[in-house]
């Protein structure tokens, strides 16, 4: 219970900062664009899963995943849940549009 509410403040923190959003810039000369569902994308220096943060994932369909990258479908959301008994996660980064993490969001949650 003390490490998902560690968790919990870790994320909580992370969605107070602004972060890149959901727009990846592609540095090759092309439009900025809206990062998608199961994408990879990189973030301080890392890989991480792109998810929606109005969805309900489980560990199987993270595959191993520990960095996940939670973003909006456009409208300001709630994760209510999306992570619940996700046991790989390590690492969250919360896009700033996410306006409330929800009670149950890392329940579960053992990393």
């Amino acid at each position: 219970m003390a490490t998902a509410l560690a968790l919990l403040t870790v994320a909580m923190a992370f969605a107070m900062v602004s972060g890149p959003g959901e727009v990846e810039a592609t540095g090759n000369g092309e439009e900025p664009r809206l990062l998608e569902e199961w994408e990879i994308t990189t973030y301080g220096g890392d890989e991480y899963l792109v998810l929606l943060g109005t969805k309900r994932y489980t560990t199987s369909q993270l595959d191993g995943w520990t960095n996940v990258y939670i973003v909006s479908d456009g409208n300001p959301s709630s994760l209510a849940g999306a992570l619940e008994n996700c046991t790989t996660i390590r690492n969250v980064v919360v896009s700033t549009d996410i306006k409330h993490l929800g009670d149950e969001t890392f329940k579960g949650c053992t990393a």
